[in-house]
């Protein structure tokens, strides 16, 4: 009994003993069979030579993950221990640097279906006590922590962490960029977020096992004045802070001071839009005075780009590598400017020898072979050696005067910030305003039964490619009626003869809308031709006003105009003669009123009686002439008629006022005829 007494108390003893250098860890489930299952422990510990050694179990508690009730309990022996794992990558191998990995692996688990799911957990004390971020490193504990769904769901892995440390360092002074190479067995959407490590359950702080929750969020290190302060929002310090992209897992560091640095990164799994479930790797990387060889670099562009509103601009961005061997990746990012939108891929090459893909005419010379390439997610781009990247863009007219800013981030991943190269463009959306030249007469005269022709004219030399348009903008003219329509020769094509005098004029895409303007490629002619008649006489200024404007965005407009002086006839009368001798010697052959009629406005009547009180002749013409005859066209004999006559005969134009004054006849008096 002693004995068996003795066994028990050195297998407690042994799960008890205090691993005081955890450099990290996380836990993965691997499917077996439907509700059969393999729970995997990933455990990191520092090896320098006054390290505690890698445990030799492993406890897993599996609980339900709405109730923290556990499942069961699994102990996980026997670890594949790796040694002194392999540090440094093709930029830089750090030296004084020691990690061992120890795989521990359970039996065949049974894990019954449960709608809410599970999750795994189990712990280890303590960390690594020479770490910098974390308050008290030695006394603070470490659980690794995973959900998975109900069994129910069917073939199901969780997410699985690359093999790491094989960079395991950060650069202090530059921006790191590297991954965990997370794969998922199932082919699940992942999702990534840095969290805060985690300390042991609050059950059992100090212990090696396994707990429920909670398990609180260590506590991290802070020494001011005179040291940092670390959070979850800055973790090793420097800038910019470590984050990580959500959508590719790419974490990115730039610590300022030499250090051992703890972080966790959260892997999200995501089926069908819904998450499934989450592993946490627990982990440190020390910041290092790294020698690293040359970044990567730009041959693009300016710092600033103009590029013409409603014109299509093609803007080819190069990253390279002087060794031109190293894969290297190129981030372009913008909150402004659609780099999704306005990316235009390299084309396949079809099988060619002479590169994968390729662009035509790259950077305006020729044609350019990319041996790989690859859009890996999230913006970003892979190559080998070189990554040309091409952008085209119709800038929209709400764009007019906007700068558009680009950030181009290149390096090679899983080196040091050294090898990290970045460069800012500006897009400036700019106008051209074009010199439309409207040309038309300043003023033109006319007056009544005259017909004037007019023509007015625009073009731009600039915008020769956009439609122009000439539109009257005044009200008082006629612009419909009066218009005179090209001749059309198909295709959109019309012209006028002897424009101006001169020769023909052509026009391209014409156009008439409803708003009477005229619209043309470049080059806009227009005639106009009016008759004055007398609802015209006594507008006396005719207003014409045009603008000419183009289609790029309406905002380049020319206003010019002219104006029709429109001569009135002036109207009067003579003394009226009482004789006359209709004898045909074309002498005072008529009796009619002397002067200048109004033709738009006169109205007479005269009547004529002779001796005995029979009307001989009456009219309602101003311009009456009485041969003498009588209503039968005989002569009517000498001697003495009377006249009645009543009405108006010419009048002037009164500009202040804007009327007519009409010279009024109202008269009886007698007339002697001789022969």
């Amino acid at each position: 009994m002693k004995n068996i007494l003795a066994i028990c108390f050195l297998v407690t003893f042994s799960s008890q003993i205090f691993a005081t250098h955890i450099a990290g860890g996380n836990i993965e489930v691997k499917y077996v069979s439907m509700n059969q299952y393999q729970v995997i422990v990933k455990v990191y510990r520092s090896c320098e030579s006054s390290s505690a050694p890698m445990p030799t179990t492993i406890d897993v508690g599996i609980y339900r993950l709405d109730t923290d009730v556990l499942l069961s309990s699994h102990t996980l022996n026997s670890p594949t221990i790796t040694t002194n794992l392999p540090f440094g990558d093709s930029c830089y191998t750090p030296t004084g640097l020691c990690v061992d990995r120890g795989i521990f692996t359970s039996a065949i688990i049974t894990i019954p279906d449960y709608t809410a799911g599970y999750y795994l957990q189990t712990q280890l004390y303590a960390r690594n006590n020479s770490i910098t971020n974390i308050q008290s490193p030695g006394d603070t504990g470490m659980s690794f922590y995973a959900e998975m769904p109900d069994p129910a769901i069917g073939v199901y892995n969780s997410p699985e962490f690359g093999p790491y440390p094989a960079d395991a360092y950060l650069c202090v002074g530059f921006t790191k960029y590297f991954d965990f190479g997370v794969t998922d067995p199932d082919g699940d959407s992942l999702s990534y977020e840095l969290v805060n490590p985690l300390d042991c359950a609050t059950a059992a702080s100090t212990t090696n096992g396994t707990y429920s929750k909670p398990y609180p969020p260590i506590t991290w290190a802070s020494s001011p004045p005179f040291g940092p302060t670390f959070s979850l929002a800055d973790i090793c310090g420097g800038a910019p802070p470590m984050t990580v992209d959500p959508v590719t897992g790419i974490i990115n560091a730039s610590p300022d001071n030499i250090g051992k640095y703890a972080f966790a990164l959260k892997v999200h799994e995501w089926r069908a839009g819904v998450k499934i479930g989450e592993t946490t790797l627990d982990i440190q990387y020390e910041g290092l005075a790294c020698t690293v060889d040359s970044p990567p670099l730009f041959t693009t562009l300016d710092d600033t780009i103009s590029v013409i509103v409603e014109e299509q601009i093609c803007f080819d961005i190069m990253s390279y590598d002087n060794d031109g061997l190293d894969t290297i990746y190129l981030t372009p990012i913008s909150t402004e400017f659609d780099l999704i939108g306005n990316f235009v891929s390299p084309t396949p090459s079809g099988g060619s020898s002479s590169g994968a893909y390729y662009y035509l005419d790259y950077m305006g010379q020729d044609t350019i072979w990319i041996p790989h390439f690859e859009d890996i997610g999230g913006g970003t781009y892979e190559g080998i050696g070189e990554i040309p990247l091409r952008y085209c863009w119709n800038p929209p007219c709400e764009t007019v005067d906007s700068v558009f800013g680009l950030d181009l981030i290149t390096y090679s991943l899983g080196c040091s910030g050294s090898d990290t190269t970045t460069t800012n463009v500006e897009i400036a959306v700019i106008n051209i305003v074009p010199p439309i030249m409207l040309s038309i007469p300043d003023t033109m005269n006319v007056t009544f039964n005259d017909s004037i022709c007019f023509e007015v004219f625009a073009t731009d030399t600039v915008n020769t490619q956009d439609t122009l348009f000439i539109e009257p903008t005044s009200s008082l003219f006629d612009f419909s009626a009066n218009y005179i329509s090209p001749t059309l020769s198909g295709a959109g094509s019309a012209y006028y003869l002897n424009f101006m005098g001169q020769d023909t004029v052509w026009m391209n895409n014409y156009v008439y809308t409803s708003n009477l303007a005229v619209g043309a490629v470049q080059d806009v002619p227009l005639k106009y031709c009016w008759k004055v008649d007398c609802g015209d006489v006594f507008i006396e200024d005719v207003d014409l006003q045009f603008m000419a404007y183009s289609t790029k965005c309406n905002s380049d407009t020319t206003y010019n105009g002219s104006s029709i002086h429109v001569d009135p006839p002036q109207g009067y009368v003579y003394p009226v003669a009482n004789v006359f001798t209709p004898n045909g010697d074309q002498k005072n052959d008529f009796f009619e009123l002397e002067g200048i009629a109004d033709p738009c406005y006169d109205t007479v009547h005269v009547e004529i009686f002779n001796r005995w009180g029979l009307k001989v002749f009456e009219s309602n013409d101003p311009e009456f002439k009485w041969d003498g005859k009588n209503k039968r066209g005989e002569d009517c004999a000498e001697g003495i008629f009377y006249v009645l006559i009543f009405g108006t005969y010419g009048s002037t134009y009164d500009s202040t006022t804007g009327f007519r004054i009409p010279n009024a006849i109202e008269d009886q008096f007698h007339l002697t005829l001789y022969r």
